[in-house]
């Protein structure tokens, strides 16, 4: 009970009330051994030691009893046990403290059963049981030392997650068993659910702006069924037991709206890339659109959707003092409209990652150009312009653009432009119409200023850091 005490105060503990069960580890890490399950009816800790290859599982318990597995045993006395040894702690809450039931435990390499008989009294083995319960004790005190230091893995993921990714010993029968057992009494929130609302709110905001607030563990690269484990051990927001190994949910795909959009943004690892997840579990932004993409300079899984490559996203200073990266999106261009999905779309939409997005905002400013080729200015302040946070253009425009881009390359100085300013001269160039809307079709904060609180802007721009994405979108919305 000490050493889980102190385990659940160094925050490497996973703790679940669901079935009375916890697990910790104080050196399995380094060596990949994996956890195991005991069943419900149990009350000690158990020390596992890797001995020739197979699993010896030792049990103090309130009898003193010691099991072993017969010939790892064998080969102990014989001296030949492996130096190769990795031990994992495993405690498990009393279920039932009052039931005194034989227990098993399981030894996972071979699913068998090693079943403790009081019958046994051969002197040879009660020695040898008693000389290894003496070590066990002494390795014990060791373990607790190191468990003291141990800080967790860099990644700052469930140690219990942690051990069975690098597990060489448990098969993938034993993990199916032990998944089908907790599905049972888990769900993960999906979206609509408070406790999905709770835990994005948490992962985005709350971990960033308030990190102290926290057990050691939960932290802003916590994985979601991390915070909603904490949100369920907590009490909070009526979060049930999460699903360990399964997906965590996204939402379902937006309904299909008239006109249809196709958009996309270009994002580099790092914050942009943070805002690419965030949308992905909110389904907001681009992801509200009728179909998406990614491009990037690094192929990233974003909840199951793959960045398109690109290649390099570096860039210079343009001579509008902004970033001269005509170049980066002249590549991007060409990528995706030598594609044809886009051709099935009305308009197509380049989303700074930075930039927050409302589509069903943007459809009755496009309604009445469905068909002809256009794009839209949205910013008026200094002179008609088309900002980078938010370009919308119909496919009849960038199908000339696709066209004819050779003839803007060979005339305009694209290599000292931004690629808003060379895309919009070059559309021009080849007589594609330019349309002014100011009104709510972006708030951005180098033309008229943002009010997050406004409810029929279609983009707001910009927002570099993640948690103020989050809160000027839920403002918004």
């Amino acid at each position: 009970v000490a050493l889980f005490n102190e385990a659940k105060a160094y925050g490497i503990i996973k703790a679940d009330t669901g079935d009375s069960e916890a697990f910790f580890s104080t050196s399995g890490l380094a060596d990949g051994y994996g956890t195991m399950a005991v069943g419900d009816k149990v009350s000690y800790i158990e020390d596992h030691e890797m001995i020739e290859g197979q699993l010896c599982a030792i049990n103090i318990r309130k009898r003193s009893e010691t099991r072993c597995c017969e010939p790892a045993l064998e080969a102990k006395k014989k001296g030949g046990g492996s130096p190769d040894k990795a031990r994992l702690l495993h405690y498990q809450r009393a279920a039932n403290d009052t039931q005194e039931s034989q227990e098993e435990t399981r030894d996972i390499e071979g699913d068998e059963v090693l079943t403790s008989r009081s019958s046994d009294h051969n002197p040879l083995k009660i020695v040898a049981m008693i000389a290894l319960l003496a070590m066990v004790v002494g390795m014990a005190g060791l373990a607790g030392r190191r468990m003291l230091n141990y800080k967790g893995p860099d990644t700052r993921e469930p140690v219990w997650l942690q051990l069975a990714a690098h597990s060489k010993n448990v098969t993938k029968r034993a993990s199916a068993s032990a998944n089908t057992a907790s599905t049972k009494t888990c769900h993960s929130a999906v979206a609509g659910e408070a406790c999905y609302g709770a835990v994005l709110w948490h992962k985005w905001i709350g971990t960033i702006e308030n990190p102290g607030a926290y057990p050691k563990g939960v932290w802003r690269g916590s994985n979601r069924t991390v915070i909603q484990q904490f949100l369920h051990e907590t009490n909070q927001s009526d979060c049930p037991r999460p699903c360990e190994n399964e997906p965590y949910p996204i939402p379902p795909p937006a309904p299909k709206g008239s006109p249809s959009i196709y958009c996309f943004s270009v994002a580099r690892p790092g914050p942009e890339m943070d805002t690419m997840h965030l949308q992905r579990q909110t389904g907001s932004g681009i992801f509200a659109c009728d179909g998406f993409g990614v491009y990037s300079d690094v192929d990233v899984d974003i909840q199951g959707l793959r960045t398109i490559p690109i290649g390099s996203t570096a860039s210079g200073v343009s001579v509008d003092n902004t970033a001269a990266n005509s170049q980066v999106f002249m590549r991007t261009w060409l990528t995706l409209l030598n594609n044809n999905d886009w051709w099935h779309y009305d308009f197509i939409a380049k989303v700074d990652p930075d930039a927050i997005l409302f589509p069903e905002r943007v459809r009755p400013h496009l309604s009445w150009h469905v068909g002809a080729p256009v794009f839209f200015l949205n910013c008026g302040k200094y002179r008609p312009a088309m900002y980078g946070a938010l370009e919308v253009f119909s496919k009849q425009a960038l199908g000339k653009y696709l066209a004819q881009h050779g003839s803007c390359e060979h005339t305009l100085p694209f290599w000292s432009w931004g690629e808003d300013k060379y895309m919009a001269g070059c559309l021009e160039m080849l007589g594609v119409q330019a349309l002014q809307d100011y009104g709510n079709f972006l708030h951005d904060e180098r033309c008229w200023g943002v009010d997050c609180g406004n409810k029929a802007a279609v983009a707001f721009h910009s927002f570099k850091a993640v948690n103020n994405w989050y809160r000027c979108y839920l403002s918004s919305k």
